[in-house]
């Protein structure tokens, strides 16, 4: 049964009445309270009930009044668009009946008859007349008319061309006169410019000119990145700050990505990851322009090997991201401002769609948070307090770490390879000669180092449980050393990743039983878990922190430490102390 509005008010009056009286006996006897709650809380339900049920009744005929208001605005719409299309016709028939017979004569004098005999032949006008006469003599009008307008409209654009033309001539004419002034003119206030292109400018030339005409084809997250770019590069290259150099160059993307079986990480819950499996794998298709920035550092003390570095920067359309790729290591962009491993998009919309990914593979490069912030492009984090404690890096704040970066590799693999060079002293850095001068003057004895290899089979060391499973890592590399003090050999393994020296080389000194030589080290192991400690927990000691540089030697000052407490223990001293010169800061 439907229920209606007055239905609906009915209730709404009887629970109000019900609610009145109920008040009513309380305020008589209030000692009826209690046993009044429920009536009372049930009439003021039904009082809802009611009021809820009248709304939505009027809101249903409101409704209902709209769509027949338009329905009835429709129809009149109609009608008046009849009533103006009658009053037209009736207009167009008085016309008619008043309109005075000049057509007729011209079309029987071009006949060659005259209107009387032309009516006499046609016969009464009252009469009806023939429809295909009727028809005939209206298409005749019609002809004649059509062709008279089209005439008058060419006469138009003729009389408007010639004029066109006539003031297209005058001003030429006028043109031609004043060109020589002009000339003139032009060729003086020129001489400031012919002289600013004649001497040496960086911002001119035709590399730059062509490499400005590639970059108006790139997408626009590379544009930016271009620009911010080209622009640091014309500073750093005009002031030459400790010979470090920029060079940006335009080049094309020569092949596609493709990705299968990647995982993506979705807020740290392993239940919420979405997997693609190989059969599924989907192609991403890159940008066909890439931007290579070259990079080049002639002033570092030890860097002899490689003096440039080529980054290569690659736009995916379909994930909306760019990557970074270094063409010579592949790892020494990981972790440049901590946390930034590259190796979760930033971009949370992939991982709801097809393309969702998380490890890219290296021909792609990966997609760091600092490069899409330089880039223009802005992400949400996963987390509130992740946006908040983020830091946003600058332009000049990146490069200044790819430079610190680029610096810190290059020395480190120098001294690697010296280390397995096995030089009788080990280098250390100039800054901290006198500190190990200090050193060595406590112990008569002098180890050498006698071997310096790298671990290839990390399991087969037994690394994995030196450094903690965790800590193995793809991007660390692992060497094997040994020291010698007369007849007594100490190993050691050290464990570097690809973010030294912002993460500090670790150490691990081989016990009495561990080691593989049948000369065993005739020492305590607390002596070694000392040093080990030392090495691996005050670090810092054994850098000079006014000097930026001194950091990038870390691997050998440590090394050297371990070689002048070796001594040490070969006599009767004892260990080295580091004094206190720690710092709050490490680049």
């Amino acid at each position: 049964m439907t229920k209606t509005i007055s239905d609906s008010i009915t209730t709404h009056h009887k629970a109000c009445a019900s609610l009145l009286s109920l008040v009513d006996d309380v305020v008589s006897d209030p000692m009826e309270l209690e046993s009044r709650l429920m009536s009372s809380y049930e009439a003021l339900v039904t009082m809802k009930s009611s009021q809820r049920s009248a709304f939505l009744l009027l809101a249903d005929k409101s409704n209902e009044l709209k769509e027949h208001k338009s329905k009835l605005e429709a129809s009149q719409l109609i009608s008046q668009n009849l009533d103006y299309e009658k009053a037209h016709l009736k207009r167009e028939i008085k016309l008619c009946r008043e309109h005075d017979q000049n057509e007729l004569e011209q079309l029987c004098r071009s006949e060659g008859q005259s209107v009387s005999s032309y009516l006499e032949k046609i016969g009464p006008v009252d009469a009806p007349m023939d429809h295909k006469s009727h028809q005939k003599i209206l298409d005749k009008l019609s002809n004649e008319i059509e062709v008279r307008q089209r005439l008058e409209q060419e006469l138009r654009s003729i009389i408007d061309e010639s004029s066109r033309i006539k003031n297209e001539t005058s001003s030429k004419r006028a043109f031609l006169r004043n060109m020589s002034g002009q000339l003139s003119a032009i060729e003086r206030a020129t001489i400031p410019l012919q002289k600013h292109f004649s001497a040496e400018n960086l911002k001119t030339g035709t590399a730059r000119r062509e490499r400005y005409t590639k970059a108006n084809k790139l997408p626009g997250p590379l544009y930016t990145l271009c620009c911010q770019l080209e622009a640091y590069a014309d500073m750093l290259n005009q002031t030459t700050e400790e010979g470090k150099q920029l060079k940006i160059d335009i080049v094309d993307s020569k092949f596609s990505l493709g990705f299968s079986g990647f995982v993506v990480e979705n807020s740290g819950s392993p239940n919420k990851r979405a997997r693609f499996e190989n059969e599924n794998s989907v192609g991403m298709e890159l940008a066909d322009q890439a931007i290579l920035l070259k990079m080049s550092y002639d002033n570092s003390a030890g860097a002899n090997s490689s003096h440039q570095m080529n980054i290569r920067f690659q736009y995916i359309p379909a994930l909306q991201i760019v990557t970074a790729e270094c063409l010579e290591n592949t790892e020494i962009l990981d972790n440049l401002f901590p946390g930034d491993s590259g190796n979760v998009s930033p971009n949370l919309g992939d991982c709801h769609g097809t393309s969702s990914i998380s490890t890219f593979p290296v021909k792609s490069g990966k997609p760091y948070l600092w490069l899409q912030r330089i880039a223009g492009l802005q992400f949400l984090s996963k987390s509130a307090s992740d946006g908040d404690e983020r830091l946003e890096p600058s332009t000049a704040a990146v490069i200044k770490q790819l430079f610190r970066r680029f610096r810190s590799q290059r020395i480190l693999q120098n001294i690697l390879v010296t280390f397995a060079t096995l030089p009788p002293n080990i280098p250390i850095h100039e800054s901290m000669q006198s500190f190990f001068q200090n050193l060595s003057s406590s112990s008569s004895c002098s180890s050498l180092l006698v071997s310096w290899n790298t671990c290839g089979d990390i399991a087969s060391e037994g690394i994995e449980d030196m450094f903690g499973r965790s800590s193995v890592e793809n991007t660390c590399r692992y060497f094997k050393a040994s020291l010698k003090r007369q007849n007594v050999y100490l190993h050691l393994y050290v464990e570097i990743c690809s973010e030294y020296p912002v993460k500090a080389p670790r150490w691990y000194i081989v016990s009495n039983e561990q080691a593989s030589r049948s000369e065993k080290i005739a020492l305590h192991d607390e002596r070694l878990k000392a040093i080990q400690a030392k090495v691996n927990a005050d670090y810092l000691e054994l850098v000079d922190v006014e000097n930026d540089e001194c950091f990038d030697w870390l691997v050998a000052h440590q090394l050297c430490y371990i070689a002048h407490c070796f001594n040490v223990m070969g006599g009767s001293g004892t260990l080295p102390c580091l004094t206190s010169r720690r710092a709050n800061i490490c680049p």
